[in-house]
């Protein structure tokens, strides 16, 4: 749906290198399961192959990169006109991986999604005669950061749980420590949908008072 009003033909690419780092991110370990996927398809072993994709599937891009990108997509007048570009170029080369990666496994599904999404832009007449995904050195980028975002979000979850405030409750303010690089305040705004980032010595947040 959040790729409805996004045409890979006409729409500005940014280049990999001055996307946001959770593009970056996921990109990165999108690299990582490619790479595990074909080497245990050239040694046969199917089972170890498609864990590999599950992993990627459910924890990174599912469980954490889909939540990352939300609030860009649903409030976009708190964020920049390349946020959005970034996303959806990431979310559209992510997902043509993914379902590339899965085909041998889940041939039918991953054939339905390539045709409604991805025929028109590439061509040709079957997911099954296109190249299987390939490690790209152009989504090797430092995401090293990562963990301190990592970090915060999950103490964020914590609180959420420990207050009992629910992951989609809106946060009035949400306070992290004041060392952590400004180039992750924007992922950790918007994974944890906050309307404002404040600096400060531990990890706390205020409420929208008007949530459900």
């Amino acid at each position: 749906m959040n790729l409805t009003d996004f045409d890979p033909k006409t729409t500005p690419q940014i280049p990999v290198s001055e996307r946001f780092i959770e593009d970056r991110w996921v990109l990165n370990e999108l690299n990582k399961t490619v790479a595990d996927t074909r080497k245990n398809l050239d040694k046969y072993d199917n089972y170890n192959s498609r864990a590999a994709i599950d992993t990627f599937f459910w924890d990174i891009f599912c469980d954490q990169y889909l939540e990352f990108i939300k609030d860009r997509f649903w409030a976009p007048e708190k964020y920049s006109v390349e946020s959005k570009l970034s996303a959806q170029w990431t979310l559209y080369t992510v997902l043509r991986n993914i379902i590339g990666l899965y085909a041998p496994f889940i041939p039918f599904i991953t054939e339905e999604l390539w045709q409604k999404i991805y025929k028109d832009f590439e061509g040709g007449e079957t997911l099954h005669l296109t190249a299987y995904p390939e490690v790209k050195e152009e989504y090797n980028t430092d995401v090293s950061q990562m963990n301190i975002a990592l970090d915060i979000l999950k103490n964020v979850r914590g609180l959420r749980t420990t207050r009992k405030i629910g992951n989609g409750a809106k946060l009035e303010t949400l306070t992290i420590p004041s060392d952590t690089p400004e180039i992750l305040h924007g992922l950790i705004k918007s994974a944890a949908r906050a309307n404002e980032i404040v600096l400060g010595t531990e990890t706390d947040f205020t409420v929208v008072q008007n949530n459900e």
